[in-house]
């Protein structure tokens, strides 16, 4: 299997996954739908789809357009907020200190140079950033 192959692969696994994730956080945190799949089924199902997306993106985070460092930044902030919303489901202390964390972390990233630093120069127009 090309590297190709397997990258657009490991990316449509993880955007499968987060949804369902964000699906039965929907579920966990607005009780809407918890007459269609129970409260543990779906707790279950967001730690596991949850930790598929994370992990899928993790594998492939080194393979994309931005840089090394903020890449790692931002999935360990992901991850960091990640484990507080899962303290937070399991009603286990320290979630909120976890999410405030994981939050602030992420908040942090958005300071770092995201391109490589051989894209930087290459960029001629304004839009490209976005």
């Amino acid at each position: 299997m090309s590297t190709i192959k397997f990258e657009t692969m490991l990316k449509r696994i993880s955007g499968i996954s987060f949804a369902l994730a964000f699906i039965m956080a929907i579920v966990l945190f607005t009780r809407y739908g918890s007459s269609i799949i129970p409260m543990n089924i779906a707790k279950y199902l967001f730690i596991l789809f949850g930790a598929i997306a994370l992990f899928t993106n993790l594998i492939s985070f080194q393979q994309g357009k931005h840089s090394p460092i903020y890449s790692f930044s931002f999935w360990a902030a992901s991850i960091l907020l990640f484990i507080g919303f899962i303290f937070k489901i399991m009603h286990w202390p320290y979630s909120s200190i976890l999410m405030i964390i994981g939050l602030s972390a992420l908040g942090l990233t958005f300071f770092i140079p995201s391109k490589r630093s051989n894209d930087v120069e290459k960029d001629d127009e304004l839009l490209d950033n976005f």
